[in-house]
């Protein structure tokens, strides 16, 4: 993988995994959500596009355009943009109607399904996140006693 591919919400955490995907010596492009992500992610990416809620079609055109196969999500996308406000084109409205129901997360996995039939696998976005996840193991002075973890159930 020599370029990954940022689909961008609102929040820190697309610039955060813009710098970490640099520092792997990838190429980074943005698919920057419009109404969400900050247009100053222009300055943390070699490449960004504006792409609408419900523009699967497009979403998927620009990726491809740039050669992007390995994509990350990474950033908030308000709830009421998937509901109230998303101009859906061709591909959403299909993929939309196949849907059994339209909860946040169901939406969000079908869009990942539409994503990985076009050729765009989704990384877990842990992968360019981990400058600032929490290390494994033990974060305090004191380790749970034998006691406690089993308590912990």
């Amino acid at each position: 993988m020599e370029r990954v591919g940022i689909i961008a919400g609102s929040g820190q955490l697309p610039f955060v995994a813009a710098r970490e995907a640099r520092a792997q010596g990838l190429r980074v492009v943005a698919a920057a959500i419009r109404q969400e992500a900050a247009p100053e992610l222009a300055a943390a990416v070699d490449a960004l596009h504006w792409v609408g809620v419900g523009q699967l079609g497009h979403l998927i055109r620009v990726l491809r355009g740039e050669g992007v196969t390995d994509a990350v999500m990474v950033g908030k996308i308000h709830m009421t943009w998937l509901f109230d406000k998303v101009r859906p084109d061709l591909r959403a409205l299909w993929l939309l109607w196949r849907l059994r129901d339209r909860r946040g997360d169901s939406i969000l996995e079908a869009v990942a399904g539409e994503l990985e039939r076009a050729g765009i696998t989704l990384l877990d976005c842990r992968r360019f996140l981990a400058p600032i996840l929490a290390p494994r193991g033990v974060l305090t002075r004191r380790a749970l006693t034998s006691a406690a973890d089993r308590a912990r159930g």
